[in-house]
């Protein structure tokens, strides 16, 4: 299936809705997170960083509102694991998207393939055993969209980064659906 598709098929619905207004799909073996979309959505945006799991080894951080929207649909989802052998979303689905690959892996030591589009940074300070749910997981941004870039001194754990025409410096406007649309036909064809 070409990044056209895939993309396509990823910010398009229906959904399912559960836990906290998530929206997510399941068909196929393809699991796909929606972007924001509603008022609740923009809240969890806008927190910060917490430990994931209780009792944890050693600690590492995740995104406070992405993990807390995850978690209200994980006994939703975590019934269908073994079925799942891709995970995509874009925007704060792709947050999502990154928080069911690590759980999948976690859970099953499975690594599904993953695409996450506009994809905002969830993971700080990620054990290297845990950066191997990622080993098939390709990120696709624009050069200028901010939601990708903060914070600034992040680093990157994923196997693939695509990186789509933009603007030189941040911007809102890069992380609009149409300019990912755009930058898909533009360097992948179709």
């Amino acid at each position: 299936m070409s990044l056209l598709n895939i993309y396509n098929e990823t910010i398009s619905g229906p959904w399912d809705t559960a836990g906290l207004d998530v929206q997510y799909r399941i068909k196929d073996g393809v699991m796909t997170f929606q972007q924001t979309v509603s008022k609740s959505d923009w809240l969890f945006n806008f927190q910060f960083w917490a430990t994931p799991y209780k009792d944890m080894p050693r600690k590492w951080y995740a995104h406070r509102g992405f993990v807390a929207i995850y978690k209200s649909v994980r006994d939703v989802l975590r019934p269908q694991y073994e079925t799942i052998t891709e995970v995509r979303g874009y925007s704060q689905g792709a947050a999502l998207a990154q928080l069911a690959i690590e759980d999948i892996y976690f859970t099953t030591k499975k690594t599904p393939q993953g695409f996450c589009f506009g994809c905002p940074k969830v993971f700080l300070g990620l054990p290297e055993a845990n950066k191997r749910a990622f080993d098939n997981t390709c990120v696709i941004n624009t050069l200028g969209d901010i939601v990708s870039m903060v914070p600034p001194w992040y680093k990157n754990y994923f196997s693939s980064i695509i990186q789509l025409p933009g603007h030189k410096y941040p911007s809102f406007k890069d992380h609009y659906p149409d300019v990912y649309l755009e930058g898909i036909k533009q360097d992948w064809g179709d």
